[in-house]
């Protein structure tokens, strides 16, 4: 008998509709906050962000775009492990999630460009409040039990394995930096 393994993504539909949307309508904006904060900081990005760092920096797209992209084959991905067993509102969903952060990280970044200044100092100060921000969003998100398509990708990835979400997410990030290297 061939076991079935859940997309974590449709665990979420027991709670309150509007409470998770709250959440995660406020999670995607705090974590594309996040995001952009700590990447105009320019003392480094997240791990999840070089592959989108990289490539902007090769004028092959915005950095909200690219993170959009990079969700969105992870759901493709996704799609092709689960067979295509995957319930459409879940695929609406994560494709939503994907766009919602793609297209707030676009957004925001510019706005937050203008608030930084040009001492180590500011820089310092716009990462710390990334990292904050990202912390923040993450939780929200996580509130929602809304996973990113990435991080949905990783889940399934642990749950096929047998692995924890820690050590594939380990070696996911181990993953993007390599790819990010290459390019």
């Amino acid at each position: 008998e061939e076991t079935t393994v859940q997309n974590p993504a449709e665990e979420a539909v027991r709670i309150p509709l509007l409470k998770r949307a709250i959440f995660t309508i406020l999670g995607i904006l705090i974590l594309a906050t996040g995001v952009s904060a700590v990447t105009i900081a320019n003392l480094g990005t997240a791990t999840v962000s070089t592959v989108p760092f990289v490539l902007n920096y090769l004028g092959l797209g915005t950095i909200g775009m690219l993170e959009m992209g990079i969700n969105l084959v992870t759901l493709v991905i996704q799609l092709i492990l689960l067979k295509g067993r995957m319930k459409p509102l879940v695929i609406l969903v994560q494709v939503l999630l994907a766009v919602g952060i793609g297209v707030g990280i676009d957004a925001i970044m510019p706005v937050l460009q203008t608030l930084l200044g040009t001492s180590y100092l500011s820089h310092l100060v716009m990462l710390f409040f990334g990292i904050v921000m990202t912390g923040l969003g993450i939780s929200f998100m996580v509130q929602s039990q809304m996973m990113m398509p990435l991080d949905a990708l990783v889940d399934l990835l642990a749950r096929i394995n047998g692995k924890s979400f820690g050590f594939v997410k380990t070696i996911f990030d181990v993953g993007l930096t390599a790819i990010t290297c290459v390019i």
